[in-house]
């Protein structure tokens, strides 16, 4: 997981916090458990160490020091996370405005199970470390990238949230079908909501770097959207070549004009 993405060291909060929780039962009472949980630790670390070590020696290759990361080096993070409001709102890639059912997700912890309420806090220290990262980066908006893309490890924690709502739903209405048909419902709507974002993205409807409007964006999920797609879809079957030209062309000419105010 370090090895694909550098902030995924971040979830290495999981285990630790779990491994501070089991020395605080054995030690006082169990003096061997915690030995042979220390032991076990040990072995996890050195595993990750050797996981690692690739990655560190392309860069020590490459960039002329184990730990140095090309252009990102010269970086300077504000560990205050001055951008955490932006992380999740702005119109910059915001998680929430960008991605509105990832909301949902984290609604979702606050309806889990009684049986799965450690698992829930283990993963909510998480989200929270690791929304801290990226509010400290420089960079935290993704530059040009469909919604903040630097939660995408996060995707089976929020999968674990939504799964408590729609659980928490079905215990509510009792009613087996009309959950299904309720959840899809909505789900579905999410789901569309997105994929013509995610279309008006990928043909410069809508800047792909910087903030966009909302007001645009939402008539063009109206109007624009439904009249372009079919004609689009047909282009991509048959002039593939020509359409991404289309598109790279479009993206030179945002650039020139540089990201809107």
């Amino acid at each position: 997981m370090i090895d694909i993405y550098f902030p995924n060291g971040v979830l290495l909060f999981l285990p630790l916090i779990e491994s501070l929780v089991g020395y605080a039962a054995y030690l006082k009472s169990q003096p061997q458990a915690a030995q042979k949980l220390f032991f076990q630790d040990l072995v996890f670390f050195l595993a990750i160490c050797f996981a690692f070590l690739p990655t560190i020696i392309t860069r020590r290759i490459i960039f002329g020091g184990y730990f140095r990361f090309g252009s990102y080096s010269h970086l300077s993070w504000d560990w205050s996370a001055p951008h955490w409001r932006s992380v999740l709102f702005s119109s910059n890639h915001g998680l929430f405005s960008w991605t509105p059912l990832l909301s949902l997700a984290l609604i979702g912890f606050f309806f889990t199970p009684h049986v799965a309420r450690i698992l829930a806090l283990y993963f909510a220290v998480a989200v929270v470390a690791f929304h801290y990262l990226i509010s400290s980066y420089p960079f935290w908006h993704g530059t040009a990238s469909f919604g903040n893309r630097f939660f995408i490890s996060l995707t089976p924690i929020y999968v674990f949230g939504l799964a408590a709502l729609l659980l928490r739903l079905a215990e509510l209405l009792s009613r087996p079908r009309l959950a299904f048909l309720l959840s899809s419902g909505i789900l579905g709507c999410f789901v569309l909501w997105n994929l013509g974002m995610i279309y008006q993205w990928g043909v410069h409807l809508i800047p792909v770097r910087g903030p966009i409007s909302f007001r645009e964006a939402a008539y063009n999920q109206l109007y624009e959207v439904p009249r372009q797609l079919s004609g689009q879809l047909r282009n991509y079957v048959f002039r593939r070549e020509d359409l991404m030209r289309e598109i790279e062309q479009r993206d030179i000419e945002q650039l020139k004009k540089g990201p809107p105010q």
